[in-house]
């Protein structure tokens, strides 16, 4: 079958951050389910085309961050089924000794990134009255963890947006869910950024924060699990607002509910301090 006609006769998906962690296993998925996916990233260096399963995936360089960058590679794409945000990258260090520079980069990639990309997507949705977001969130949105301050504001700011734009998309026929992953083994764990100073007065205290981060990530769900979730949203006529993994995580978002805050900072104290 052509490349041309397999684009035709396929459901289209867009996905960023394609290469790694829990976007790239939502791309082979998609892919194996029978999706035409387009894998954007910014290692994703040379436009090509790999058959997978019943469906296949063209990879296209795209930086979420660079508005030309993301119109060049949402170009020629004509529909699209689903679009998932998993772009995204995290530092870690005190809020005190965090600067602006490093503050503002966490917002750019993994908050302005997702409106970026919506701009480029959302007038092609529109056209076509279909099609369903789904954005990528995390619990460090609900829960805000110590020294992870940056990144569990960009994921609280996501939940607001997507809160948002699913309302005012309601009326195209275009759906938005945000997913809450818990802790999640991917290479994410990894590319984290410690940007505490040797001298700052958190070091101890963050380090060992950092350190119990990474340890559960690396003992998480895999990342193919997680991304069964997203694609089980696509199957449903009416998906919620949000979603969260992980049985434990589950129980914590429900038990926020009814409880002050108070007890959700008592509860993450004991987790992280």
């Amino acid at each position: 079958m052509s490349n041309k006609k397999t684009k035709k006769t396929k459901k289209i998906a867009v996905i960023t951050g394609a290469t790694s962690g829990i976007g790239k296993e939502v791309a082979l998925l998609f892919a194996n389910k029978g999706y035409y996916v387009y894998a954007l990233s910014r290692s994703a260096k040379d436009t090509r085309i790999e058959l997978c399963g019943l469906g296949a995936i063209e990879y296209r360089s795209c930086d979420v961050c660079d508005e030309d960058s993301i119109n060049e590679a949402f170009s020629g794409i004509l529909r699209i089924d689903v679009l998932v945000h998993a772009a995204g990258f995290g530092i870690a260090g005190s809020a005190e000794m965090t600067s602006s520079r490093d503050a503002k980069s966490q917002f750019e990639t993994n908050f302005f990134g997702v409106l970026n990309v919506n701009r480029a997507a959302i007038k092609i949705m529109r056209a076509q009255k279909n099609g369903i977001i789904i954005i990528t969130g995390s619990v460090a949105g609900v829960f805000a963890i110590p020294f992870q301050s940056h990144y569990s504001a960009t994921k609280a700011a996501l939940e607001s947006y997507a809160s948002a734009l699913r309302l005012e998309l309601r009326k195209f026929k275009i759906k938005v869910s945000l997913i809450q992953p818990g802790d999640t083994k991917t290479s994410f764990t990894k590319k984290r950024n410690y940007i505490e100073p040797a001298d700052s007065p958190y070091l101890d205290t963050s380090t060992k924060a950092v350190s119990k981060m990474a340890y559960d990530e690396e003992n998480g769900l895999e990342a193919s699990k997680v991304a069964r979730l997203y694609y089980k949203i696509c199957q449903k006529k009416n998906p919620a607002p949000v979603y969260t993994t992980g049985f434990k995580y589950k129980f914590l978002v429900f038990l926020k509910r009814f409880f002050p805050n108070r007890f959700s900072l008592w509860v993450v104290s004991k987790i992280y301090l």
